[in-house]
């Protein structure tokens, strides 16, 4: 009974510390691309973004969640009393009916695209930029460990010009 406890705890022991990455590590984008599917359906790098296309917006990372926040909408709730003034909560925070705007982060309605991981491109995502203009794209690239809580976290911010 002693040896196959023994060797219980043993196999416990060796899965347990050889499985498990201890702590998180900074997560790295190394290329943030959009991409189109060609005639031969194949994936086709593009350098100019244009509105009512819908393309596929790739990071090549090590991280283990990718996060994309588009920045091109941003509806707010208008005031009762003052049509042309946003409504504000109790904390003078904007109320939003939706926002994809990173910088509204933490507030009711406002919400990132989870990206899909994939072996060949990294993290991806497809995305449709309906109108134009200059948009401040971000993905947030995060590792976290599975011993530890903590969790290392990147922000990588990209303008696009969208014609």
């Amino acid at each position: 009974m002693k040896k196959i406890y023994f060797i219980a705890l043993i196999s416990y022991a060796i899965i347990t510390f050889s499985s498990c990455r201890k702590e998180a590590s900074d997560p790295v984008i190394s290329d943030i691309t959009f991409t189109l599917k060609d005639a031969q359906q194949k994936d086709s790098l593009i350098t100019e973004v244009k509105a009512g296309k819908s393309y596929s917006i790739n990071a090549k990372t090590d991280a283990d969640l990718c996060t994309l926040w588009p920045s091109d909408i941003r509806v707010t709730v208008k005031s009762i009393i003052n049509s042309s003034a946003d409504s504000l909560d109790i904390f003078g925070h904007t109320v939003l009916t939706s926002s994809n705007y990173y910088s509204d982060y933490g507030l009711l309605n406002a919400k990132g695209i989870a990206m899909t991981a994939s072996q060949q491109s990294g993290y991806t995502v497809k995305y449709t930029y309906n109108t134009t203009g200059t948009y401040e794209m971000v993905i947030i690239a995060t590792a976290h460990g599975i011993s530890d809580s903590n969790e290392k976290t990147l922000i990588a911010k990209k303008s696009i010009v969208v014609k």
